[in-house]
């Protein structure tokens, strides 16, 4: 709260609007019950008007008890409002600004009226939430990856993202300047988590004890916690299972058990031992929870100490025991993830560029993915020349085309496997292929080489360019695996399994392997190889039986214009004698193959147009 008001230069003491939007269980509730303890003293100062009904916010806002915790908090100075998830708007926004209409004098003026009676509250401070703009925080991972992107997200947000926003929901300027101080919250970071979580944990004890009118002195060791939100925290849904699913179930239903069942207890600690259990132990006695079979049917649990015990077993709860399920991962779905990732977008990032590309390479499993390689932030590959749009295109088509075993792509990062051939189905990646070729053509990034007259050409553009990709990919794959190029990126993740540790490499590890294991290979320059792929890619293609199909002048085109405007692009950009040997080379063999297709073409046109000049198009 404090770094809200130092942000915007607030003094609390101004009693400001404070909006809190963003993803799901970051702590902006927890957010008010701490202003009301740091500013007024007490969690009594506190109070949440529900928004989840109409029916149920009108008759809590008319009702007694708010009037008279009101009345109550005037004579005091004041409190906080939590006006809970009203910026939900995206859930029913009719509903939720009919709320804020009722709300609207108490968030412009700071007077609000209750029961026909009009009460000033300018000393108090209303707190509003909402899960708004979640949404731009989709898909992000929960590892360090993560952490770095909310925080680049965050910052590039304007106040015209969060104006357009609501205004899509029917809230105007005037209303969006009414929520004050407007801060977005992402997932929470591995570090504030951990906060949290130890905050959560002391308010819930605290909270307990009070209202049972006994006094124990509890302590609890932070691995648990800090083990507690490893398993529970998600992107999705915050810290919202850390609480319901650890802290209730692992620590605060097991206290008031052991307070139950043992008499004069004074403190009382929970540890973990060296082999990860947890043990509770009661004034400094090891205690378990004793299981005693009554009946067939029927287990009766009690505490007792260890020493007194009947059943030396110890029943107590463990974290596994309430922890949610990892993904399955199996030997042959990690192999195949590893192929995908490694083998596929990592090694032709490589390749193509001559550098490390990646920020990251992840195998960590989670709901949306199997793995990923993160690329640096720098953008190694920029949307501003025909030859890094063909690398790009390239590196993304690069996890499908990847072997994992003969036949067999690894498509899909370990989702699915298919047969080595053209017909490969889109996922992200591909998607993302689609996209970019979408934009070479509307950005007119072609109209030097063709002019496009109609949808179905531009369509047949984008299927040419995917074909002749494919076999481009192939031959950069196949060129990185005779190399061995992504062997010791799999040793170093063999070595993190062997070790116990996440298969996770961040970018220092990525560079110190290079630096290790791949300055001294004597690989193709770059270029080379780009311009190399790109004619193996369009012969192959030219190989395939439909090639001679229908519009097979205008292919040949294409691909011709193309290969001579990549090598042109080239050339200027490397300024390599070198590179200019290569490309006449590799060109020869393209001339070749066009050549004979050039031939297939005039004997197929003179069989159906006899008497014709069939080498008018040539």
């Amino acid at each position: 709260m404090q770094s809200i008001f130092k942000r915007h230069a607030i003094d609390w003491k101004s009693r400001p609007v404070i909006s809190v939007i963003g993803t799901t269980g970051n702590g902006k509730s927890q957010l008010a019950k701490a202003t009301a303890q740091a500013i007024f003293g007490s969690n009594d100062a506190y109070k949440l008007i529900p928004t989840t009904s109409v029916n149920e916010f009108d008759h809590f806002i008319n009702g007694q008890e708010f009037k008279n915790w009101i009345e109550s908090r005037i004579r005091s100075g004041g409190g906080v409002l939590l006006i809970d998830e009203l910026l939900s708007v995206q859930n029913n926004p009719e509903m939720k600004l009919y709320m804020f209409n009722k709300l609207y004098q108490l968030l412009d003026e700071g007077y609000m009226t209750i029961d026909g009676k009009s009460y000033d509250l300018r000393g108090f401070i209303p707190v509003l939430t909402g899960n708004a703009m979640q949404e731009v925080f989709s898909g992000i991972p929960s590892n360090p990856d993560g952490e770095r992107l909310t925080q680049e997200i965050i910052k590039d947000l304007t106040e015209k993202d969060i104006i357009d926003y609501f205004n899509k929901f029917g809230f105007d300027p005037p209303k969006i300047a009414r929520m004050g101080l407007l801060n977005v919250k992402g997932p929470l970071t591995k570090a504030v988590s951990y906060q949290v979580g130890h905050y959560l944990l002391e308010d819930s004890l605290k909270s307990i004890l009070e209202d049972s009118g006994i006094y124990v002195n509890v302590k609890v060791d932070p691995k648990i916690i800090e083990q507690s939100v490893d398993a529970f925290s998600t992107i999705l849904l915050g810290m919202r299972d850390v609480k319901k699913n650890a802290i209730d179930k692992l620590i605060l239903n097991p206290i008031g058990e052991i307070l139950t069942d043992l008499p004069n207890v004074e403190t009382l600690e929970m540890k973990m031992s060296d082999r990860g259990l947890i043990e509770w132990y009661a004034n400094d006695k090891r205690i378990v929870l004793e299981s005693v079979k009554v009946s067939e049917t029927l287990e009766e649990r009690n505490w007792n100490f260890l020493k007194e015990a009947n059943n030396t077993k110890d029943s107590t709860l463990q974290l596994k025991d309430v922890a949610p399920a990892k993904p399955l991962f199996d030997p042959q779905t990690r192999q195949v993830v590893r192929v995908h990732e490694i083998n596929g977008h990592w090694m032709a990032g490589y390749l193509l560029t001559g550098k490390n590309s990646s920020s990251s390479i992840n195998m960590i499993p989670a709901d949306h993915y199997l793995g990923y390689v993160m690329d640096k932030s720098e953008k190694i590959f920029k949307m501003d020349t025909f030859s890094t749009i063909l690398k790009r295109i390239i590196v993304l088509e690069a996890g499908h085309r990847a072997v994992f075993k003969e036949g067999l792509y690894a498509g899909g990062g370990g989702t699915a496997q298919t047969k080595r051939d053209p017909r490969v189905n889109p996922t992200d990646d591909l998607g993302r292929v689609e996209k970019i070729l979408d934009k070479v053509l509307s950005n007119n990034l072609m109209e030097d080489f063709v002019e496009f007259d109609s949808p179905d050409e531009r369509a047949f553009f984008k299927k040419m360019i995917r074909g002749i990709s494919k076999g481009a990919t192939d031959y950069v794959i196949d060129y990185g695996n005779e190399n061995k190029v992504a062997d010791a990126i799999h040793d170093a993740f063999n070595k993190k399994v062997e070790a116990g540790l996440d298969e996770f490499l961040n970018e220092a590890e990525i560079e110190a392997i290079v630096e290790n294991n791949l300055k001294t290979k004597n690989l193709k320059n770059p270029s080379q190889l780009l311009y190399e792929a790109l004619v193996k890619g369009s012969i192959e293609y030219m190989n395939k039986p439909y090639f001679l199909d229908k519009n097979t002048e205008m292919k040949l085109y294409l691909i011709k214009t193309v290969l001579d405007n990549l090598a042109s692009e080239l050339i200027n950009i490397d300024k390599d004698a070198s590179l200019q040997k290569v490309i006449s080379f590799e060109n020869s063999k393209f001339d070749k193959k066009y050549k004979e297709i050039q031939n297939k073409i005039i004997e197929r046109n003179k069989l159906q147009n006899p008497g014709a000049d069939c080498n008018s198009f040539f």
